[in-house]
């Protein structure tokens, strides 16, 4: 059973999404926006309103509703104290503080450049209703697509929750955790209004006047978490549920000093508060920011990527043909047929970037088969998750430049001190191998694991390769659950990209198929079912398990016991 891969537009959409552009000023941006709330938390003040920003080359410019000559160090104040700015070429006293503090304006969104090739970007939140982009319908709509996905996965976006009405669903594969997709504005306002306007009052009841000063003091429990619902196209004026449910969620976003809620329409609404116009060159008439190149798009076409990514992802390859488990189906059959059919693992299994002898002494254990971790006897604790994901980059792909694995790891740029610092306690965090050199190992620019430090893959393909009974008993025993999750969140983009990430999963189901096979034809029930669960624990959707896990159970407890196991199913 082949496993099947995306074609290069298709990874090239999820690889854009997760990474975006412009890796160093995004990774300036973030920090400065964090640094910002250092530098206003300890202030017994309210936060002032931003409603856009101007990212240069040279600095950050900050534009604010009502004009404030206080900005905390570094930011200065210009144009009386209407912008707050900072230089990039400022080292701020707050570097080591803003990793951790929260990103105040979390929903916002780079529209495009302007003449000077400053980034232009526009806070959602403080647009208190709707703001709509007329012009071209496909340019209009690929913008706001294209805004959903940036919210939904950069970095200043913290906890991000986003509603997107008559996109389709597809889309939701580049966050599943943050995007919701509905087809009507009445499915997306039903408790979206109700959330946001108890927030409010949950702030009224602190004492807390916007959400701005609730986020800076980092104050849990009042309502600051933000919402962006975006509109494929406007409700239609002749279905008066649908402007009603609009009008209840421009309600919603203009409650209070400001609410987490933004509202973006491709198309033109009577009650939008700002209006954007975008050409089909997808120039942008941005209302007062003036006119801005459309930065980033999400075309028909990179929709039929996603589309594809999606089926690629979701995609089950051909396994053995299946007979119904219910009551009175020939269960001597259905097992008979199974048998039979060819399993297709032996030859199909990727290779290691090595060769990996099972039998031969492990230093350490990286494991992606299910939650990263680590099984290092003798080694204390990594510390970090990110020390166990670079050690589980090096490990899948082997010798790699350091500029390979810095990508990979810090897609928005990272110094090149502060890059050699992390690869440095990684170093030292392995120790020594049995050679007495250290496991971690640079040759001129290319970095490289030592044979001692080993990827729970590679045992899982070595293991089912040979392919004795206790084999792949042993390789399913590696199976802890899906790939890589669950993960820290916006880590690991890179196995996006990467072969495991698409071959892991479909292999260790037909691997655990065929250990069902030789179980069942040895009338061993028990074995069956442990090795139909292993490979559920990998793919718990996995209809060919599911089915061996039935029969399994039908044939050693009875027809009850298959057809509750079945029932409980159903719900999820």
């Amino acid at each position: 059973s082949g496993v099947l891969l995306p074609d290069a537009e298709a990874a090239g959409v999820e690889v854009a999404a997760r990474v975006g552009a412009d890796h160093d000023g995004a990774a300036f941006l973030d920090r400065a926006l964090r640094g910002l709330s250092v530098g206003l938390a300890g202030r017994d003040r309210s936060v002032p309103e931003f409603y856009a920003a101007r990212l240069s080359p040279d600095r950050l410019e900050l534009l604010l509703v009502t004009p404030d000559d206080a900005p905390p160090y570094p930011f200065v104040a210009e144009d009386a104290g209407t912008r707050w700015c900072l230089s990039r070429a400022v080292e701020p006293p707050w570097a080591d503080l803003a990793a951790s503090a929260p990103a105040p304006l979390p929903t916002l969104w780079s529209v495009g450049t302007d003449h000077t090739g400053a980034r232009v970007l526009v806070d959602l939140e403080s647009v208190r209703g709707t703001l709509a982009v007329t012009g071209d319908p496909d340019a209009a709509r690929s913008l706001v697509a294209a805004a959903a996905i940036e919210l939904a996965t950069n970095r200043w976006s913290d906890h991000v929750r986003i509603t997107l009405v008559g996109f389709g669903h597809a889309i939701r594969l580049v966050s599943p955790d943050r995007i919701r997709c509905v087809d009507t504005v009445a499915e997306a306002a039903a408790d979206l209004v109700a959330r946001v306007s108890n927030g409010q009052r949950a702030l009224a009841a602190a004492g807390i006047d916007s959400v701005l000063t609730a986020r800076v003091r980092q104050l849990a429990g009042v309502g600051h978490v933000p919402h962006l619902v975006v509109l494929a196209t406007p409700p239609d004026r002749a279905a008066p549920t649908e402007l009603a449910a609009l009008a209840a969620l421009e309600a919603a976003a203009a409650e209070g000093t400001r609410a987490p809620l933004g509202i973006l329409v491709a198309g033109s609404t009577a009650s939008a508060r700002v209006l954007f116009t975008v050409g089909r060159d997808g120039a942008v008439q941005a209302g007062p920011l003036g006119q801005v190149a459309a930065g980033q798009r999400v075309t028909a076409r990179s929709f039929a990527g996603l589309t594809r990514l999606v089926q690629t992802l979701t995609a089950t390859p051909t396994g053995p043909p299946e007979a119904e488990a219910g009551p009175g189906g020939d269960e001597a059959e259905r097992v008979r047929r199974a048998l039979a059919a060819p399993s297709g693992v032996g030859p199909n299994l990727p290779g290691p970037v090595g060769p990996v002898d099972p039998d031969a002494p492990v230093g350490v254990l990286l494991r992606i088969l299910g939650e990263p971790a680590v099984d290092a006897p003798g080694l204390p604790s990594p510390g970090s998750p990110l020390v166990v994901e670079i050690c589980l980059y090096l490990a899948l792909r082997g010798p790699v430049s350091v500029a390979e694995l810095a990508a990979a790891m810090w897609p928005f740029g990272i110094a090149e001190p502060d890059r050699e610092a992390v690869l440095y306690r990684v170093r030292d965090w392995l120790g020594h191998g049995p050679d007495g050199h250290p496991r971690l190992r640079r040759d001129a620019n290319r970095v490289v694991l030592s044979g001692d430090v080993r990827v729970d893959w590679h045992l899982f393909v070595a293991l089912a390769r040979r392919g004795t009974d206790g084999d792949l008993r042993a390789a399913l025993d590696l199976v802890r659950g899906p790939l890589a999750e669950p993960r820290p969140a916006h880590r690991y983009g890179w196995l996006s990209a990467d072969p495991v990430g698409y071959q892991a999963v479909p292999h260790i189901v037909d691997v655990a198929h065929r250990h069902w096979c030789r179980r069942m034809e040895l009338g061993d029930h028990d074995g069956a079912l442990a090795a139909a669960r292993a490979g559920l624990r990998a793919e718990p959707v996995a209809e060919a398990l599911w089915h061996d896990l039935a029969t399994a159970v039908r044939v050693r407890d009875g027809d009850a016991a298959a057809d509750a196991l079945l029932a409980s199913r159903r719900p999820r």
